[in-house]
């Protein structure tokens, strides 16, 4: 009876926030908080120029050399097969249709060597 009364009153009593260590409380160290309080913060403004993007489906800089490419072809077959799953499949297999893979013999061949 004792346990149940102790969890009652633990369960009961304000919650502490920070650092609650066994070890600052011992020594008698007072932690010192070094981030800027939540109000001041902001969210992380998006550079569209600057941020990262992948190259296989930069639609803007692509070429017609790039576009007839074998290599890149294959490269967005590649790109769609590891992310493929049970659950995207019916998207992604459609996707992959429309690569490109069927234009010639040798991008054929890739793509099959690419699942097998």
């Amino acid at each position: 009876e004792t346990r149940i009364t102790e969890i009652s009153a633990a369960t009961q009593a304000p919650r502490m926030s920070g650092d609650v260590s066994q070890q600052n409380r011992k020594k008698g160290k007072r932690v010192v908080e070094t981030a800027p309080p939540l109000e001041e913060c902001k969210p992380l403004e998006v550079n569209d120029d600057t941020r990262w993007k992948a190259n296989v489906f930069d639609k803007e800089k692509k070429t017609e050399e790039d576009e007839q490419s074998d290599a890149l072809v294959l490269k967005k077959a590649f790109v769609i097969l590891n992310k493929l799953s049970l659950t995207k499949f019916d998207k992604l297999s459609d996707d992959f249709i429309n690569t490109g893979i069927g234009r010639n013999e040798e991008c054929l061949q890739g793509a099959i060597s690419l699942i097998v």
